[in-house]
């Protein structure tokens, strides 16, 4: 995914479509969606299911999947944290505005004790590791040094502590859980046809053909019977393939 990302913003620009004006709009939608999130998720939340402790997600998240991704929902909760979310943390920085940035990172503690979902607790960390790296100076190559550097320091972590959670959350789920999974979604999906959006927004007019979600399908079909969720290209190809 990050190649991918890298070699379409290295290539030649593509043009799209801008809002004149647009960052009081884009400011208001983002306010919007958030709210309705929050909202829904207060007014469905069985509070006994709210986790923050990242070794117990996989306990908790098939019941809170359940709970709130349903219907528009399952697009409106991903937005939440991984569009409108990002939108206030990149602004919040780029502006100074720390207690803002701080309630920012308030809020995605809440998305995750109702998600549970590992990446939602280091997504703020992310930005902001990214602000800090592109800010100076623009080079891919400190970015992969300093990938390099961080596996080297929770490889040596485990080595000294025996402590294999940490090491495995960043070392096994970011760098070789993503990629295997994709490889899946599309030897599964390429054999077994695709799904054009039937398990959500479509649902109405197409017919889903499982009984089970299409994370658990990739649980079951990798035989860990996880909730194999992944990245945006792994669910495009289960949507619709190549297109």
């Amino acid at each position: 995914n990050l190649l991918l990302i890298y070699l379409f913003r290295t290539t030649k620009k593509i043009k799209i479509p801008t809002f004149s004006k647009s960052y009081a709009f884009i400011f208001l939608i983002s306010v919007s969606v958030i709210l309705i999130v929050l909202f829904s998720l207060f007014i469905k939340a069985d509070f006994q299911w709210f986790n923050l402790d990242p070794k117990k997600v996989y306990v908790f998240r098939e019941h809170t999947d359940i709970i709130f991704n349903y219907n528009v929902f399952a697009y409106l909760n991903t937005w939440s944290f991984k569009v409108f979310g990002i939108f206030f943390l990149i602004i919040f920085l780029i502006e100074k505005k720390y207690f803002k940035l701080f309630l920012i990172f308030l809020l995605y503690l809440i998305w995750f004790g109702f998600f549970n979902h590992k990446f939602i607790l280091f997504m703020p960390f992310v930005v902001l590791f990214f602000y800090i790296l592109f800010n100076k100076k623009n080079d891919f190559t400190i970015f992969v040094t300093l990938l390099l550097f961080l596996i080297c320091i929770f490889y040596a972590l485990y080595l000294f502590t025996d402590e294999i959670f940490y090491t495995s959350l960043i070392i096994r789920r970011i760098f070789f859980i993503p990629p295997m999974l994709t490889f899946k979604y599309l030897e599964f999906f390429s054999e077994n046809g695709f799904i054009y959006w039937s398990d959500s927004v479509l649902s109405g007019l197409i017919e889903y053909k499982y009984t089970i979600s299409p994370q658990k399908i990739i649980g079951e079909y990798i035989q860990t019977n996880s909730h194999a969720n992944n990245s945006f290209i792994s669910s495009g190809y289960m949507h619709a393939g190549v297109y």
